[in-house]
């Protein structure tokens, strides 16, 4: 990660002054998941109908928001919502956020680019993730944030826990303190089930 933090360093000059790039990584080892984090692209973990915010944005917006100076909605249609605050290439040393979530059997995991997350809002992404094939799902997803402007790149990737394992033999690294491993205030649409 520190190699791809220099080589997009190195790369913003000229033209490209103050280019930077958002990195999220996940690993499956046995029974966690391990996130790697800077930017704006989210983790997101639907476990028994409830939607968790694994990542939080390393945005200008997200720290007003975090301060309580604008709403979550407010955020999303803010003149510098793409104002990122950490990233890929912003300094010689990346600020990189690891941590790790013991998964369960029936978890379905969301790894998002802003494009999604930021006109989508976690209502309709709960809804949209609680049924379906991945593949269906993505379909979807991408589909929902054209639908609604579609105004900056859409990525998205879900994975499917089929079975729980064992923990890794190692401590999982906590989040930092300001990430909550908490639910948002979505659940899923009675009748639903949780992949």
């Amino acid at each position: 990660m520190q190699a791809a933090n220099l080589t997009v360093l190195r790369h913003a000059v000229g033209e490209y002054m103050g280019m930077g790039t958002t990195l999220l990584a996940a690993v499956i080892d046995r029974g966690a998941l391990l996130i790697a984090h800077v930017g704006d692209s989210r983790a997101y973990l639907l476990r028994d109908g409830t939607l968790h915010r694994l990542t939080e944005d390393h945005s200008w917006v997200a720290e007003q928001v975090r301060l309580g100076l604008l709403t979550e909605e407010e955020a999303r249609t803010h003149q510098w919502r793409s104002v990122v605050s950490n990233a890929l290439g912003g300094e010689e040393r990346v600020r990189l956020e690891l941590f790790g979530v013991p998964l369960h059997s029936g978890d379905r995991l969301l790894l998002c680019s802003d494009g999604l997350s930021g006109v989508v809002s976690e209502e309709d992404l709960i809804t949209l993730l609680s049924g379906g094939a991945p593949q269906d799902t993505v379909r979807q997803l991408v589909n929902a944030a054209n639908d609604a402007g579609g105004p900056d790149n859409i990525t998205a990737l879900i994975v499917d826990v089929q079975r729980e394992a064992r923990l890794p033999n190692y401590e999982l690294p906590p989040p930092a303190p300001r990430v909550r491993y908490m639910p948002t205030s979505c659940s899923a649409p009675s009748g639903a089930t949780a992949w």
